[in-house]
């Protein structure tokens, strides 16, 4: 009544798959990005793989149309079985609509103001005849040896998206005058149907 046994029985614990992806980011539209992955497991599959380049890679290219979230599971068949997940947010930021102004005309020796919209920070070229080059609204004044030119302005807006835009100049050489045109074209088209300065 007093006999005794013993066994011994050994528990060996597997760890969970681990995944840690990029950080959430921002992307202008038309942009692409590589996404980076570390993983322990032996299998991985990235959700909205549909906007993604190599998605069978741990560093696949992101191209989407609209902000989307990437989800990267991991398995394991040496581990435990039970899938782990991370994922990253892509926002995408709205596009940057820079606006020179329209095409225009000045009179030699006449300052003329341009007036860009769009976004954030203006950089304006080429330089001759602004007064700064670096705001939304510089002063031209060119000179008389010009008969036109062509600015174009850089307009970056938020995340560093940017667009451009440009604006033709023409010079006129003379004084101050009313100018009349030469032709008119009475057809009842309401283009140019009327003569007047």
């Amino acid at each position: 009544g007093k006999c005794t046994a013993m066994d011994t029985l050994n528990i060996k614990v597997v760890p969970y798959p681990q995944v840690t992806v990029s950080n959430d980011t921002s992307i202008c539209i038309g942009y692409k990005l590589p996404l980076h992955a570390v993983i322990q497991g032996s299998t991985f599959k990235w959700s909205n793989a549909s906007s993604l380049l190599n998605a069978n890679t741990l560093n696949p290219i992101a191209g989407p149309t609209k902000t989307t979230t990437y989800l990267l599971t991991v398995t394991d068949t040496l581990g435990c079985p039970k899938p782990v997940s991370d994922r990253i947010v892509v926002t995408m930021v709205p596009p940057v609509k820079a606006f020179a102004g329209r095409d225009t005309v000045i009179v030699i020796d006449q300052p003329l103001q341009l007036n860009a919209t769009g976004g954030n920070i203006y950089a304006w070229y080429p330089e001759n005849g602004l007064s700064n080059v670096n705001i939304a609204n510089p002063i031209v004044q060119l000179d008389p040896t010009l008969d036109s030119i062509r600015y174009t302005v850089k307009v970056t807006g938020v995340g560093n998206c940017f667009s451009t835009d440009d604006i033709l100049v023409k010079v006129f050489k003379t004084g101050p005058e009313i100018f009349v045109p030469s032709a008119f074209t009475p057809n009842a088209d309401s283009k140019n149907d009327l003569l007047k300065p």
